[in-house]
């Protein structure tokens, strides 16, 4: 009697090669990287009295804090996967221009509240 091939096995090892270049490691990992601060920064906006313009975002900030972070690095990575898998190469420097781009904004909010709570406590002080 013959063996019956194993074609379940193959199909799962196909579904989960990945192969990346390796010029493109730069963009994969900085899109993530720079998701992840995104969420490090919002949580610091949200937590010193700043909001989150997402509403789906808000809403989850706001039924806990864990949900938003969970939620934004399962999406970063699923999207992540999904880009690799079909080997959307292009879309990663667009992608971590975007979120660069958010970063560079909440550092700038970060900062402003930061300069108008001196300028408060300077005035509070008769500075």
């Amino acid at each position: 009697m013959g063996r019956i091939p194993n074609t379940r096995k193959k199909e799962w090892g196909q579904m989960i090669k990945l192969s990346v270049p390796k010029e493109n490691w730069k963009w994969i990992i900085g899109f993530n990287a720079l998701n992840m601060l995104d969420a490090g920064l919002t949580m610091f906006i949200t937590h010193t009295g700043g909001r989150e313009l997402n509403p789906l975002m808000a809403f989850l900030i706001n039924q806990h804090p864990g949900y938003f972070v969970l939620t934004k690095f399962l999406v970063g990575g699923i999207m992540t996967a999904y880009w690799i898998k079909r080997q959307s190469w292009k879309v990663f420097p667009w992608m971590t221009l975007a979120f660069w781009t958010v970063c560079v904004w909440n550092l700038a909010m970060i900062f402003s509240s930061i300069e108008k709570a001196m300028q408060i406590g300077g005035a509070i002080n008769g500075h």
